[in-house]
């Protein structure tokens, strides 16, 4: 799950091509991976059979995704698997090519996976370390945009690992994380599409929205210039289903004010994901 290329937070004094500045995301980036290697310690072989929030996902598919997609990025070649027919929740390209890994991974049990997974993030992990102590700032293929350099991608890894730590927290009835190092960063990335999120929901131009997000981590932002036409009340928890894309927007406990037509047309643009 990708944000548009031009939404690049990170922290103080961060700019793309500078590979210092990304050294303190491989930390962020490590808390919320481990906290999902944790979790999954914790899961019997049912519950890693469980659906997810993420369309035609289970809790097993999304740790294969986030194998997949760090051995991609790693230049691992892509898998050579052919997709069954049936998978309705692949709608383009972009979905085909992430489902291969997890395709690929759906007959295994839910050890094998995870077995996967802690050895793989142990590689990255140290790799990752290794290239910001050189200052080297590579090219990496995201899969998504092509290559770009690694100080641009690390923001959105954190975003997706975070995304899907949630995903198997909501799944499996074990909360947490919200607040975490990689909830606050996902909270500046989120906070930083706004206006592309306003920009694409179609809305009379010059249309002036209010966010009030509030909960463990909050967002109190005003897109446009003057009196809101439009204000969305929500907690972070909802607020980043929307932008994931798992929760359908009438289904979501959203207050709002405004024409209820373009609250609607709004809602449905908060989702970032492919």
């Amino acid at each position: 799950m990708l944000l548009p290329p031009t939404c690049n937070p990170g922290p103080p004094g961060y700019a793309p091509g500078m590979a210092a500045a990304y050294l303190p995301m491989i930390d962020v980036l490590e808390q919320t991976l481990r906290s999902t290697e944790q979790v999954g310690s914790t899961l019997s072989e049912a519950e890693w059979k469980l659906p997810t929030e993420c369309p035609g996902w289970t809790v097993q598919d999304v740790v294969s995704h986030l194998v997949g997609f760090e051995l991609a990025i790693m230049g691992e070649p892509t898998p050579e698997h052919e997709l069954p027919d049936g998978l309705g929740h692949l709608r383009n390209d972009t979905t085909r090519r992430l489902e291969l890994p997890v395709d690929l991974r759906r007959s295994w049990p839910g050890s094998a996976v995870l077995a996967e997974f802690s050895a793989v993030i142990d590689r990255r992990l140290r790799q990752l370390r290794e290239l910001a102590a050189s200052g080297a700032d590579p090219e990496v293929d995201s899969q998504i945009w092509g290559p770009r350099p690694l100080s641009r991608l690390m923001p959105t890894r954190v975003f997706d690992a975070w995304a899907h730590e949630q995903d198997i927290r909501r799944a499996t009835g074990r909360t947490g994380g919200l607040d975490s190092p990689a909830a606050q960063l996902t909270c500046e990335f989120l906070t930083r599409a706004l206006p592309y999120m306003v920009s694409r929901a179609g809305l009379p131009e010059g249309t002036v929205v209010r966010f009030e997000v509030t909960g463990p981590l909050r967002i109190e932002q005003t897109v446009g210039e003057g009196q809101p036409q439009i204000t969305l009340r929500m907690d972070w928890e909802t607020f980043v289903r929307l932008a994931c894309g798992r929760v359908h927007p009438d289904l979501a406990k959203v207050a709002a004010d405004g024409d209820p037509d373009q609250v609607r047309s709004l809602l449905a643009a908060l989702a970032v994901t492919p």
